[in-house]
């Protein structure tokens, strides 16, 4: 269980470096265990989203079967799923920051033979994806995506991990002229694509959230004999089975640094950060103090997202103001310069 406020995306992001995904709920057993895991008064991210065709899955691939909607629920206001443990499930913009319940099989290790072959490696590989080795890639450009072509031959679960270690997924492909420039890039070899069917309901998906609006398959797929998709030799699309071992191609949004102005006070960092929070530069603030909370002021001139991807980094959140007394202890660190805060419009209700 994280208590690390996210979005749903970097929740996932970390379920799948910890070596599982935000978790599926698949009985009343496993939803009422969970119920002495998460707080009452802590909504938390769980691993369901709704597909093109608005059903919804479980990026684990679990059945679909069991459901705790709250009434009314759910209400188109949202790709993502969020659990209330007061009222219930609501889908809700994946955008929001909350609290994440993660999960991941448990195999029981297993002892290996007291001799091994001399060739044999002395332990097994671990199955965590955040111990994979560092890896350098390089950049390819296309429109304001930045991708890299790993030739590693691996299953698409390995790819999918080394690709958020890069710091995006397996490549979503939403055009004709983004098809044909990846084609540009392979000798004839197959290649894993950032999709995956979800739920059991035999229905693609990107894992970047793109919407599928455009695909390439070859005549007659998806034929049902894999939950993956490859782009094949040919260069069309197929389903195949994850485990089968090709090369990845993955994919990030690319952003160009900006400049501050060139009076900025010295103190003040020369670039924005990035906006992923696993590739944030550290940087140093001074923390200040009211109650039982510490703060800090970040006097760089960002976005919302990018102040609150700095925050998590910091170790915190954008901040919540409670008190009459708080609003004045920050009205003392501003000097009359807008900030700001970490409330944000959710699930379309219009409500901050």
């Amino acid at each position: 269980y994280s208590e690390t406020l996210l979005s749903w995306l970097d929740h996932e992001n970390a379920a799948v470096a910890w070596g599982g995904h935000l978790a599926s709920i698949t009985s009343l057993e496993e939803d009422n265990f969970i119920n002495g895991i998460q707080g009452f008064e802590n909504p938390s991210w769980i691993g369901a989203e709704r597909a093109g065709s608005g059903t919804y899955f479980w990026t684990d691939n679990s059945s679909f079967d069991y459901t705790n909607w709250d009434d009314n629920e759910p209400d188109a206001s949202g790709l993502c799923v969020l659990r209330d443990q007061d009222i219930g499930w609501l889908d809700f913009n994946c955008n929001f920051v909350a609290y994440g319940v993660y999960k991941q099989p448990y195999d029981e290790p297993t002892k290996m033979p007291s001799k091994l072959p001399s060739d044999a490696p002395a332990k097994s590989p671990s199955k965590n994806p955040s111990k994979h080795p560092s890896f350098a890639l390089t950049s390819l450009y296309f429109g304001d995506s930045e991708c890299t072509l790993n030739p590693t031959p691996m299953t698409w679960d390995q790819h999918e991990s080394s690709a958020i270690e890069w710091g995006g997924h397996l490549a979503s492909v939403t055009s004709v002229e983004e098809n044909n420039w990846i084609a540009s890039l392979l000798q004839s070899d197959e290649v894993w694509l950032g999709a995956e069917k979800g739920g059991g309901s035999g229905v693609f998906r990107w894992l970047d959230l793109s919407n599928w609006d455009y695909d390439d398959y070859t005549s007659g797929e998806p034929d049902g004999d894999g939950g993956c998709l490859v782009k094949e030799s040919a260069g069309t699309w197929a389903d195949a089975p994850c485990t089968n071992l090709y090369y990845g191609i993955y994919k990030q949004p690319y952003h160009e640094p900006t400049k501050l102005p060139s009076d900025s006070p010295s103190d003040v960092p020369t670039t924005i950060p990035s906006m992923n929070p696993s590739r944030q530069p550290a940087f140093t603030l001074t923390s200040v103090y009211f109650g039982a909370s510490e703060y800090t002021l970040n006097p760089t001139p960002l976005t919302m997202v990018q102040h609150q991807a700095a925050a998590i980094a910091w170790g915190g959140t954008m901040i919540s103001v409670t008190s009459a007394e708080e609003d004045a202890f920050i009205a003392t660190l501003t000097n009359s310069d807008n900030v700001w805060l970490g409330a944000e419009k959710g699930g379309g209700s219009g409500g901050f």
